[in-house]
């Protein structure tokens, strides 16, 4: 896939862990963070791109990630791909209720993600998605939880496609509250060009990211694998397991707010609605790691392409 003025080439090294050392990895499966999974740790599936390890579908803090085992089932992730910490928000096009008024979230959070405006399930670049047109349309799902508020670690992985890039903010994936903010207190994983926070808002420019230089950006029109990740100490973004930015910031996120698909709060309401569709959302409360990242974009890009 082609990334329109963005510098960097992939790489297979693993980078630094999550603050408080990332969790056991495992499978984010297609039924769900509870997806079953084959294989055990280190070794290897000639059908996978990501290495196997047993699951029970929990995680445990051990200080490594490992790769986990193929999982079964529908409306998930599909082929292997790799979970740091617990996977707490697991959203598949698939799912049969994507697009319906309640969007049913297979991770550990639960609950479901609310219909807001018109957001509508269709045909994208060739592919299932849910598709939001900018204009009051956003998901609104379950309240964050303390592990990926504060200072805790995170990571946000999407498949996105947005069909034009512009200078305005617009969001993939946020929580927090935009109303009454002070500098490190948002979180909203941004897609656009030509601003500071063009991939991430965190309420101001030191803590900002953008795609790498002020006008760089995923290219349109694209199907394209979006993660950030916060690992306690820096913030990095990544297109097409890529790393674009990455910077050290100090951020202390808000907690007690939704997490919204295609938008962002602001007091009562949203803003900053984005014009782009959706296939796959995920929300892990550890940092993956590079090489991590490279797996997940690896095992699922053929869906993409």
């Amino acid at each position: 896939m082609d990334l329109a003025g963005l510098p960097g080439s992939a790489t297979t090294s693993a980078s630094a862990s999550s603050g408080g050392g990332s969790s056991s990895a495992s499978s984010a499966g297609s039924g769900g963070a509870g997806g079953s999974s084959t294989g055990s740790a280190g070794s290897s599936s000639p059908s996978s791109s990501a290495e196997s390890s047993s699951s029970t579908g929990s995680s445990s803090s051990t200080g490594t990630s490992s790769s986990a085992g193929s999982s079964s089932g529908t409306g998930g992730a599909g082929p292997t791909t790799v979970v740091a910490g617990e996977l707490l928000v697991n959203l598949d096009v698939n799912d049969a209720t994507a697009g319906t008024a309640s969007w049913t979230n297979k991770g550990t959070l639960g609950g479901a993600f609310a219909k807001q405006g018109n957001p509508t399930k269709g045909t994208t670049g060739g592919k299932d998605a849910i598709v939001f047109s900018g204009a009051d349309d956003v998901y609104v799902g379950p309240k964050s939880t303390g592990t990926i508020e504060g200072k805790d670690d995170r990571t946000i992985e999407l498949w996105v496609l947005k069909p034009t890039v512009d200078n305005n903010e617009q969001a993939m994936l946020s929580w927090s509250d935009r109303k009454n903010q002070t500098n490190g207190r948002m979180m909203s994983f941004n897609y656009c060009k030509g601003i500071a926070s063009s991939a991430i808002s965190h309420w101001g420019d030191p803590d900002d990211l953008d795609w790498g230089s002020p006008g760089a950006a995923p290219s349109q029109n694209q199907w394209h694998h979006l993660v950030y990740t916060f690992d306690g100490t820096k913030a990095a973004v990544f297109a097409d397991g890529v790393k674009m930015n990455e910077k050290t910031v100090m951020i202390d996120t808000r907690g007690g707010f939704s997490i919204n698909l295609a938008a962002a709060r602001e007091g009562n309401g949203f803003n900053k609605y984005g014009t782009l569709s959706i296939a796959v959302a995920r929300v892990h409360s550890k940092a993956l790691t590079e090489s991590e990242i490279k797996l997940n974009y690896d095992a699922e890009k053929t869906r993409f392409q």
